[in-house]
């Protein structure tokens, strides 16, 4: 199996705002720790610059499950926007998470994504595992 980055893009309406919620399918490869670094791109929505991520859910594949892995979302400066947040997904169970604002202070809620942003997969060490990561952006305003 190689390994990859699958993007699905979905518009919600909500609160009178639109919503996207981003799904995307992960894989790695039969040698562990080769999942691509991959942009954030959809021909409907060119990229998150400009709007708010409110949320992710983690999914870890059921018929696949990874190690215990890590996730980040840089932006164009090479900026964690989750400042941490993604480390440490669990092997088993989903989880839904709020981004990390602020990493000493431990401050939660919606960022800001003034760029385009990279989302990279480490640390998984099960030949083929594989999950679902969910990101909620608001593109008006935070819901």
């Amino acid at each position: 199996m190689s390994a990859g980055v699958t993007q699905v893009w979905t518009a919600i309406k909500q609160k009178g705002n639109f919503v996207w919620e981003v799904a995307l399918s992960w894989t790695d490869g039969a040698t562990p720790g080769t999942v691509p670094a991959t942009a954030l791109k959809d021909a409907s929505f060119a990229s998150v610059a400009g709007s708010y991520l409110f949320a992710f859910k983690t999914i870890p594949s059921a018929s696949a499950a990874p190690s215990v892995y890590s996730f980040t979302l840089v932006d164009s400066d090479g900026l964690d926007i989750l400042n941490g947040a993604g480390a440490s997904r669990p092997a088993t169970g989903v989880q839904v998470t709020i981004p990390q604002q602020d990493s000493s202070n431990a401050l939660f809620g919606p960022v800001f994504c003034d760029a385009g942003v990279t989302l990279n997969v480490t640390g998984n060490s099960n030949a083929n595992g594989a999950g679902v990561i969910k990101l909620f952006f608001s593109v008006n305003d935070i819901p």
